[in-house]
């Protein structure tokens, strides 16, 4: 085989939520060891045949756990070169059985640092080329090749989710990064970059009563927010919708509650109102009303001994009014006078709202903070209310349908009222 083979590309449909949806999938186990790595292998070869670094009576020698060992045997052969690999003994007998097939000479060391010495003594003593795949720029410049072959055919480049053995793959994605969207390295020292285990929410359960998703804590209480006030009728005082971030690690920075965005903002428009005062703008806030839109945890007969289960929130009853937050006796914590407490509760009556109240865990076990004793700070009203789920801080969180449509209508109610 002279030339690299053209893997074959696929289009793969499938239905999502009743939508049909497309994955293009690059099948490199059609390549003739089996695996990706035939790509770097060939370049390493054929450029030192081109630079005349080795002929066919050269012994081509490296240091591999499996695959780049392969793929080497698989080309040297049809040029015919002799191969030794130096493996660690505990890579398995699988890639053990197919290098012997291939002919190799197999040098089982205990380690790779063992490995690397053995390859180093035969380069001197008896003169083998050493490919060196962990520091041989022809590794990058395969994927480099690699990635241009692929978005001639797919004419797309959205996400790259590579892992790191060699460092070929990330290195030659880099490379091929730089040229096309003159992406440097230092690009990534002032990036945002954020390695979770995102996804889209989908239905959870036989009857699909559930959702699952990554960040239900918060995204699961901030949409309602958001979309129960535009959904509001008449309201009689400013409706307000406050989306702030970091409130796992205290709520600080421009974008936390403990920022003075709030405050300025409400400093703006009081001055536009001719109020320009530092008084009317305490008075304001004194006299407002809010609710700490966050998730409340659901009893999980699993951690049964976390909670609290005569005074803990359920799945399936309704959205859940936090009076007291906190952890370990009053730390981080707020909690809501009764007045303001029997003022919500009316209006949720009122608009038929199925809602439960519950501390988060049991004393000394559970426990929660939130964001509701900053703005508490200023003397106005607040309490917290949102969604129980299961699961929370995990990579899926899960809730219930029913529990986020009686939350929706709880925050409209309290819009309205």
């Amino acid at each position: 085989m002279d030339k690299q083979i053209e893997t074959p590309l696929y289009q793969v449909y499938y239905k999502y939520h009743g939508v049909i949806k497309k994955i293009q999938v690059k099948d490199e186990s059609k390549n003739i060891s089996g695996s990706i790595k035939d790509r770097p292998a060939r370049m390493i070869i054929e450029d030192a045949y081109q630079k005349r670094l080795i002929n066919q009576d050269t012994t081509i020698c490296e240091v591999t756990s499996g695959n780049m060992g392969i793929a080497l045997a698989t080309i040297a052969k049809d040029y015919g070169n002799k191969v030794i690999i130096c493996m660690p003994k505990f890579m398995s007998q699988e890639r053990k059985e197919i290098l012997n097939h291939l002919g190799v000479k197999l040098i089982l060391t205990k380690s790779f640092e063992e490995a690397f010495k053995i390859a180093d003594e035969l380069a001197i003593k008896h003169g083998v080329f050493l490919t060196k795949q962990f520091e041989n720029p022809n590794n990058a410049k395969a994927y480099i090749a690699f990635c241009k072959e692929l978005e001639k055919k797919t004419n797309e480049f959205p996400a790259v989710i590579a892992g790191v053995g060699t460092g070929g793959t990330i290195n030659g994605i880099g490379h091929y990064l730089k040229e096309k969207y003159q992406m440097e390295e230092e690009d990534f020292l002032s990036a945002e970059i954020e390695v979770v285990p995102a996804g889209p929410a989908r239905d959870c359960g036989l009857d699909r009563s559930m959702i699952a998703g990554y960040g239900h804590d918060d995204r699961v209480c901030a949409y309602p927010s958001f979309a129960a006030m535009m959904e509001a009728g008449h309201v009689d005082r400013t409706s307000c919708c406050l989306l702030v971030d970091k409130e796992e690690i205290g709520s600080v920075g421009a974008t936390g509650m403990q920022s003075m965005f709030f405050e300025n903002t409400v400093a703006e428009i009081l001055a536009l109102m001719g109020q320009d005062s530092n008084l009317a703008v305490r008075r304001t806030l004194a006299r407002s009303r809010m609710l700490s839109s966050d998730v409340s945890a659901a009893y999980d007969p699993a951690y049964a001994e976390a909670f609290e289960k005569k005074n803990c929130a359920y799945f399936g009853k309704g959205m859940v009014i936090n009076k007291y937050t906190g952890a370990r006796g009053k730390s981080g914590s707020n909690d809501a006078n009764a007045e303001y407490l029997g003022i919500l509760r009316k209006a949720f009556d009122d608009a038929k709202v199925e809602y439960q109240t519950a501390e988060l865990g049991r004393i000394d076990a559970g426990g929660g903070g939130t964001i509701a004793y900053i703005p508490a700070a200023y003397g106005m009203d607040v309490i917290d209310i949102g969604v129980p789920i299961l699961n929370m801080h995990a990579p899926y969180e899960v809730s219930s349908k029913a529990d986020v449509y009686e939350t929706t209508k709880c925050y409209k109610a309290f819009y309205e009222m």
